[in-house]
């Protein structure tokens, strides 16, 4: 009995969900919206992560030139701008596939005019991540002092 109980909750509560999800059609400009605030969000967290990489790389290259011991610290130089470049690829490569499914789902809902900013949302964002990457990957070359270090 109570397990008979127990799987028609189970089964009540799968029906609730779904019922959920498909009650919750959502219009072009819920659509918009979520998938605006998925893409900064995506971007904050790599922006953040390049951030912190650079960060945490910072003080040990500098307390390698400071021992005198350059080519390590070189070796850690391109291993940190390697992070940074991978994080931002990555981050680069999310934007993307969500862009690409949220400009999919508005044009869907014939939403155009919203697709066209959503993409413009999407290279302001990619922009930024680049932006961060630039700045990082200068702050460790500006260790060096001659450009190098990576």
């Amino acid at each position: 009995m109570f397990r008979r109980s127990l799987c028609s909750v189970a089964l009540a509560l799968a029906l609730v969900s779904a019922g959920q999800s498909t009650a919750k059609a959502q219009t072009a400009e819920e659509v918009f919206r979520h998938c605006s605030e998925r893409i900064t969000s995506i971007a904050q967290r790599t922006r953040q992560r390049i951030h912190e990489i650079t960060a945490a790389c910072t003080p040990r290259i500098k307390e390698l030139l400071h021992a005198g011991d350059v080519a390590h610290a070189r070796e850690l130089a391109r291993h940190c701008i390697e992070q940074i470049n991978t994080t931002s690829r990555n981050g680069i490569e999310r934007i993307r596939a969500v862009c690409r499914e949220c400009v999919h789902a508005l044009s869907a809902l014939g939403a155009t005019e919203l697709a066209a900013l959503l993409e413009q949302h999407c290279h302001r964002a990619i922009n930024s991540i680049l932006e961060a990457r630039t700045r990082a990957i200068n702050a460790i070359h500006a260790l060096f002092g001659d450009g190098g270090g990576g």
